[in-house]
């Protein structure tokens, strides 16, 4: 508002100098109503653009009446005919105040009506935003779920399914043979190499084919009578 107002001043000060209301005035009036529109914030533009054709009307009257004092300075300033000369001009300028501030309404009414739209269009976005976030949330923990199912099936048709591992049957010993009283058998018995059940596996697992050697037992011996 002090922009129009700073610009009626010098349109004054101008036509002071002119000692008429001329182009400058216009000029000035104009483009300072339209800077004021198109700049000014949102939440003041309403008011700054209704006041626009109060500022026009009191400094043109103003501007009017000084310039009617210098050029008849011997009529009364608050005479009728000094204040009929004041507001002639603002009569005259009425059609250029009527679209100034009909373009100063329109530029500040789509103004706004882009700021509504491109607030809501933000708060559209951030709710999309919002949304797809919520949905990549949500499927993240579908998916965890899934595999932490999967997973505790798996484990259960495992543990339902799997045998406890059965120990290979121990082969027992074979038998001592009995030792014999005579010395001759006893030497004998002691010569031969013995085969443990150990001895005979590996023999199998090294020589798959070769038959098994079997050892006879010592024979015991019968007592003779002398």
């Amino acid at each position: 508002m002090s922009i129009v107002v700073a610009a009626l001043l010098t349109g004054l000060l101008l036509s002071m100098f002119n000692h008429t209301i001329g182009a400058p005035y216009i000029i000035l009036f104009v483009l300072s109503s339209l800077v004021v529109a198109l700049f000014t914030e949102a939440r003041g533009l309403f008011i700054t653009v209704a006041c626009i054709p109060l500022s026009f009307a009191a400094i043109t009257v103003l501007t009017s009446w000084f310039n009617g004092r210098a050029l008849s300075p011997n009529i009364s300033g608050f005479s009728a005919t000094a204040l009929v000369t004041a507001l002639y001009p603002l009569l005259q300028l009425f059609p250029v105040l009527f679209f100034v501030t009909l373009g100063s309404t329109l530029i500040a009414f789509l103004r706004l009506s882009l700021l509504r739209r491109r607030v809501a269009e933000g708060e559209r976005r951030e709710r999309e935003l919002r949304r797809r976030t919520a949905e990549a949330e949500q499927r993240n923990q579908e998916t965890v779920s899934r595999l932490n199912s999967t997973s505790a099936a798996r484990r259960t048709r495992h543990a339902s399914s799997g045998r406890t591992p059965q120990r290979p049957p121990r082969t027992a010993a074979p038998p001592e043979e009995p030792s014999s009283p005579w010395p001759s058998d006893r030497a004998r018995a002691s010569s031969r190499p013995r085969y443990s059940a150990q001895h005979a596996d590996r023999e199998r697992r090294t020589y798959p084919g070769a038959p098994r050697q079997d050892y006879p037992s010592a024979r015991r011996p019968h007592r003779r009578d002398y």
